[in-house]
């Protein structure tokens, strides 16, 4: 297993940052990497739902198909799928000051003993990506 852990900080209301995470269908306007973004059930968002990307990854184009497992208005989406050839699990969680969202973003994957040279590879290129989505995510809502 991999794990990333990630905490963000963002200017904006934790409502309109909460929102704009599960708007998953707006991300190939405001995130260059993702190509196409898809949501079974989409309205209203919800455990249940799937999640279905494609999208740029390193040097390659990989599919995204993630469950929604669980969600919490405005405090917690984990979900649950296959991120390229490898399974995941990524919990955000949110939490506000007020004046600002506080995000905690953990990615679990599950990576195979014989694996452990990609491990590093895959560590390093998923969190340069994920610190890249926040920092597109704080542009767009932040003036």
């Amino acid at each position: 297993m991999t794990t990333i852990d990630l905490q963000v900080t963002i200017h904006a209301s934790l409502f309109d940052v909460f929102n704009a995470v599960v708007d998953y269908e707006s991300y190939p306007q405001w995130q260059p990497h993702v190509h196409l973004a898809k949501v079974t059930d989409a309205k209203p968002f919800r455990t249940g739902s799937m999640v279905y990307l494609e999208k740029q990854f390193g040097l390659t184009r990989i599919f995204v198909n993630a469950d929604v497992t669980e969600l919490q208005r405005n405090k917690l989406i984990e979900i649950k799928g296959v991120h390229g050839r490898l399974r995941f699990r990524r919990q955000i969680e949110f939490s506000s000051t007020g004046r600002e969202t506080i995000i905690r973003d953990k990615v679990t994957f599950a990576t195979a003993w014989f694996h452990f040279w990609y491990t590093p590879i895959l560590t390093a290129t998923m969190r340069s990506q994920m610190k890249r989505e926040w920092e597109l995510l704080r542009r767009k809502l932040t003036p």
